[in-house]
């Protein structure tokens, strides 16, 4: 999603007098796909680390970790790569 907002959005046709084209519906879209597989992950990853075995438990919770990052870091820099384009 940062890639198509940093090499692909600005390249992509806006019409004149047009609020959105079709880059913005392409960004949903894939703020969409990454909001489901990140749900799912998230899902898979809880029952892992309550029904798992040790090392599954480990892992689901760098998982758990690492879903948390992505939460606190995707803001800013979706910010930062809307910015630099």
């Amino acid at each position: 999603m940062l890639y198509f907002r940093a090499a692909i959005y600005p390249d992509m046709y806006i019409a004149p007098g047009q609020a959105y084209g079709a880059a913005d519906l392409v960004e949903f879209f894939l703020g969409c796909l990454f909001i489901t597989l990140t749900l799912v992950s998230g899902i898979v990853s809880l029952v892992l680390f309550f029904r798992g075995l040790r090392q599954s438990k480990i892992l689901a919770g760098a998982l758990i970790f690492l879903h948390g990052v992505m939460y606190i870091s995707l803001g800013p820099l979706h910010t930062l790569v809307a910015h630099s384009g």
